[in-house]
């Protein structure tokens, strides 16, 4: 594997995180005087518990994270280098799936907001209550939904975007892209860019943002077998940033501080409880959920996650308070799920598969978008387990389905002589 794509690679990116997620939450114990409202968001938030970090916790993380690393370093050590990235292909099939999947999508994303702002009033109606009343307008958004299933199309332009500025890349490269398509694609990631950059200000879901910048830079990067555009990643956070202060300038009206101020303050609170929900099970004894946070895109995606929230009722019911806000996150989640030997074996076998196809991403279009997400997921590790969640499941399923109609060009030549 080339070395100049290790600063993406599946163990840099996971140690980036944890070490961002661990300095991030220092501060407010480093400097109290300057976050009080990184504590007044503590003491509001059920189930945070400062006396919660303890050695137990450290101890696990700093196994788990030595698992991670040992079966993803002893992965790369088996493969094989990789083949010359495959430019031999004719994108413009792809690059129309990509197109038209796209414009479904948005299609879909744009009739949900339209709905929901009609029933509400309008779209003034709708911008007050996400300021005045979050929960309620998430509320009126799930009931709002055109069919079942709906959001998964919203959460999926992420991928989208990612495979038309992939497609984008690889046609520049091999000149084997039409202008109108390598238009058109560009077209669809700017306004999937667009779309994360507003909607997620009066609708959350502000990582789908991130996932998008995200995804779409790693994967470029794979095509390239090395880092490029290293100048656009601080208009990429900034972008993000922005979207963030708004977000938390609209949501927070009743504290009394900058937007600026507010949104920092915000986003420091995130890593403390992130990094608490971390720490908070392996204090406590419970009966392990077998499965149920881990593999909750599977229950989704076969209509049983109902039944099997039903049976797990008790023990989803204890499990509960043993976070604060959000979800528990890389190595923690496996860990409540199925205890430290399950938790150890799941861990390895996602360092195997991510290590795989980071590989695979330097040889193929379609497993560099693939890689994509993954990266994108790595850099939300701390923050929850994406690999579990019903939109990352829904990314990969679409970059697969989008790089299938990719044709090789030599069958091509050779079934029409």
């Amino acid at each position: 594997m080339t070395k100049a794509l290790n600063p993406i690679s599946p163990v840099v990116l996971l140690t980036l995180m944890w070490t961002i997620t661990v300095a991030m939450a220092s501060l407010p114990f480093l400097f109290p005087e300057s976050f009080d409202i990184v504590y007044q968001l503590i003491a509001k938030q059920a189930g945070l518990n400062l006396d919660d970090f303890g050695w137990l916790g450290a101890a696990w993380l700093t196994i788990a994270f030595l698992i991670f690393v040992l079966a993803s370093v002893i992965t790369g050590y088996c493969l094989p280098q990789p083949k010359a990235f495959d430019f031999d292909i004719n994108l413009n099939s792809a690059a129309q799936a990509a197109i038209i999947t796209n414009a479904v999508f948005l299609l879909v994303t744009m009739l949900w907001v339209v709905v929901t702002a009609s029933r509400v009033g309008g779209f003034n109606n709708l911008i007050l209550m996400a300021q005045m009343d979050n929960q309620l307008l998430r509320d009126h958004l799930r009931s709002n939904t055109l069919f079942t299933g709906m959001r998964v199309f919203y959460a999926s332009l992420p991928a989208t975007g990612c495979m038309c500025m992939v497609i984008f890349s690889v046609g520049r490269k091999s000149g084997g892209l039409k202008k109108n398509f390598a238009r058109l694609c560009a077209l669809s990631f700017a306004l999937n860019l667009v779309a994360l950059l507003l909607l997620p200000i009066v609708m959350s879901q502000r990582l789908l943002l991130l996932q998008l910048l995200m995804s779409t830079y790693f994967a470029v990067c794979m095509i390239n077998r090395k880092l490029v555009g290293l100048h656009y990643v601080p208009i990429a956070i900034g972008l993000f940033l922005t979207t963030w202060v708004l977000r938390e300038s609209l949501t927070n009206p009743n504290i009394n501080a900058s937007a600026l101020e507010i949104a920092f303050e915000k986003l420091v609170f995130y890593f403390v409880n992130d990094l608490l929900n971390s720490f908070i099970p392996l204090n406590y004894e419970f009966d392990h959920t077998l499965g149920v946070f881990t593999f909750k895109f599977a229950t989704y995606f076969t209509f049983t996650d109902q039944y099997f929230a039903q049976v797990m009722s008790e023990r989803l019911a204890v499990v509960s308070t043993l976070r604060g806000g959000g979800e528990f996150p890389i190595f923690t989640m496996p860990y409540v799920d199925f205890g430290p030997i399950g938790a150890a074996v799941y861990i390895a076998g996602l360092a195997i598969i991510s290590r795989l196809i980071f590989h695979k991403g330097t040889e193929n279009f379609t497993w560099a978008a693939v890689y994509g997400q993954f990266g994108g997921g790595y850099v939300l590790c701390t923050h929850t387990l994406y690999f579990s969640n019903t939109n990352f499941a829904a990314m990969i399923m679409v970059c697969l389905f989008v790089g299938s109609f990719a044709k090789r060009r030599g069958l091509n030549y050779a079934m029409s002589t």
